[in-house]
């Protein structure tokens, strides 16, 4: 595990153990979330999943489909939280958090670009963009 997935654990940890809090009153919470609340969570959200990508463009572990996944994640994030804060809704609320949680899932361990499968003839899951030396 490379050192900057180790600082990202706890990051993720947090962000689950808050998501986990909201389960049993989920509609409840969700009603009471402000704008800013939203906001921020967004830019931690955002923030986490650039760096991330950032980590793996680093060691040639991301290929383009990765790029624009992440790209289109945070896009729909940004935009579900957009709309949540302008016009508040139950809905909306729930699909602001929706669109969080994918954006983290492109930030998350499973998300690393590095194949787990064994060596017999596969591929790696992503392409390098640029050639390793």
């Amino acid at each position: 595990m490379s050192h900057v997935s180790r600082r990202m654990i706890p990051s993720i940890l947090a962000l689950l153990a808050l998501a986990s809090c909201a389960t049993g009153r989920e509609r409840d919470l969700m009603e009471r979330q402000s704008p800013s609340t939203l906001l921020t969570s967004y830019l931690i959200a955002s923030g986490m999943a650039e760096r991330h990508m950032a980590s793996r463009l680093a060691r040639h572990q991301a290929s383009e489909q990765d790029i624009s996944a992440l790209v289109a994640a945070n896009r729909n994030a940004w935009m579900s939280v957009r709309k949540a804060i302008l016009l508040p809704s139950t809905k909306n609320l729930k699909d602001a958090d929706l669109g969080l949680e994918s954006l983290i899932s492109e930030a998350g361990p499973g998300n690393s670009g590095v194949s787990t499968e064994s060596s017999e003839g596969r591929a790696p899951r992503a392409t390098p963009l640029v050639p390793a030396n």
